[in-house]
């Protein structure tokens, strides 16, 4: 699916993070058969050295939330090289199917001789291109693997596979499977606006509702610059009449000062979303801006409450539907994509 959360598929939001220095206090040396590039993997607990750190891990709580399944675990370091090296990454691996999650724990540097004791919780998620996929039980076997810097801004894996997940930790962890994360339950193909998340729907974009207002009075406000740009200019803007209003599309950006002067005579509602899928609505009435927010993340640009419209709307995960239903319950106008896409409507370039 295009718009899916900016997410990557082994990213995972990291919560209640602990660090501690431990000085110099000394680590047990791993076993003789942790040697680099060995494969196999090692009973947690047990130290392993690679990238000038000395590594164990143990598991300290397995549990769940609203994002699912997770596995803390307790991640202690000790910097037995001669160079600052930043703290490692963990992640958590099934065999059946595999699934993975990585974390990690504050982005300091351990200097020479020093020792951090870091809490990261991980987090299961599937090893699919849809972030919202159900996650099946673990299966049989569990690891903890680990990524250490290589001294660039970038990861690389480190020599050793990491550590065996205990059977405890593994019974209790496939007890909490399988698990869909939220945002993942089946939509109905037939719900409002389920086209602008089609294969074939627009990724950037800006629509603008304006019930109750001509394409004389619209063109009057917005003063566009003469001449017709073509078809694949990407600053022009759709204006037409539409359901008793006015409906304006852009695949650039339109200022909100715009979206205020239409709004004079009565309201204006915008709905924008970029490439990377930041997402933007936009209230104005009689020339005020009244509501204005992320919709996917409920992050306010303008301190206001939610529109009686937004209720029952899953605005955090079907986002695009469910803005534009937004955008029609607040003005009363219903576009459809054959409208919007197929048609040849006049477009025009407007001001800096």
């Amino acid at each position: 699916m295009r718009w899916s959360r900016v997410l990557p598929v082994l990213a995972v939001v990291v919560a209640g993070l602990t660090a501690c220095d431990d000085g110099q206090k000394a680590d047990p040396e791993p076993s003789s058969n942790a040697t680099a590039g060995e494969s196999d993997l090692r009973p947690l607990g047990e130290p392993i050295d690679v990238g000038g750190l000395r590594v164990r891990v143990t598991v300290k709580e397995v549990g769940s939330d609203k994002d699912g399944p997770w596995v803390t675990t307790t991640m202690r370091v000790k910097n037995v090289g001669q160079k600052r090296i930043a703290l490692p990454m963990l992640g958590l691996d099934c065999a059946e199917p595999m699934t993975s999650g990585y974390a990690t724990g504050p982005s300091s540097l351990i200097a020479p001789g020093r020792s951090k004791t870091v809490e990261v919780p991980l987090y299961v998620r599937g090893m699919s291109d849809d972030y919202y996929a159900p996650v099946q039980p673990c299966g049989a076997s569990g690891s903890i693997s680990m990524l250490v810097s290589s001294g660039q801004p970038d990861y690389t894996m480190s020599e050793s596979d990491g550590w065996r997940l205990d059977p405890d930790s593994l019974s209790d962890l496939n007890a909490l499977l399988p698990f869909t994360p939220p945002g993942g339950e089946p939509k109905d193909p037939d719900r409002p606006y389920a086209w602008t998340e089609g294969e074939y729907a627009p990724e950037a974009y800006q629509v603008v509702s304006i019930p109750g207002m001509t394409y004389e009075q619209a063109i009057r406000i917005l003063d566009p610059v003469r001449g017709s740009p073509t078809w694949d200019d990407y600053d022009r803007v759709i204006v037409a009449e539409h359901e008793r209003g006015v409906v304006l599309f852009t695949y650039g950006y339109l200022p909100d000062r715009y979206v205020r002067a239409l709004s004079r005579e009565g309201v204006a509602a915008s709905f924008a979303s970029s490439i990377n899928a930041d997402t933007h609505i936009l209230v104005a009435r009689r020339g005020r801006v009244v509501r204005s927010f992320e919709p996917m993340l409920g992050q306010d640009f303008k301190k206001s409450k939610p529109l009686p419209e937004e209720k029952g709307l899953d605005l955090e995960y079907d986002t695009w539907p469910a803005s534009w239903t937004l955008l029609e319950r607040i003005t009363g106008i219903h576009i459809t994509e054959e409208w919007l896409l197929g048609a040849d409507h006049p477009g025009f370039r407007l001001r800096d």
